[in-house]
């Protein structure tokens, strides 16, 4: 607002956005795999075997996948970690 007026909304909320501050978007399509085993297990035994399988197009789906889901879900900012 210029000037710093006030705005009333009656009936209204204001709510304010969500930020993913930690995600892995290529990720994205591996979620629900062996997630009922130990962490070390899951990673070691399922998601690093599907991992080295993905090639470019893999990381690239779950990439818009992920973009897609997070902006569908009202994110408006997200930290990808490599």
């Amino acid at each position: 607002l210029a000037g710093g007026g006030i705005v009333r909304l009656p009936g209204r909320a204001i709510i304010p956005s969500f930020v993913n501050a930690h995600t892995l978007l290529a990720m994205q399509r591996l979620h629900g795999i062996a997630d009922d085993v130990a962490h070390a297990a899951w990673r070691s035994d399922h998601i690093w075997p599907v991992e080295d399988r993905m090639g470019e197009d893999d990381v690239l789906a779950g990439t818009r996948l992920a973009l897609l889901e997070d902006e569908i879900s009202g994110h408006q900012g997200l930290v990808d970690r490599p």
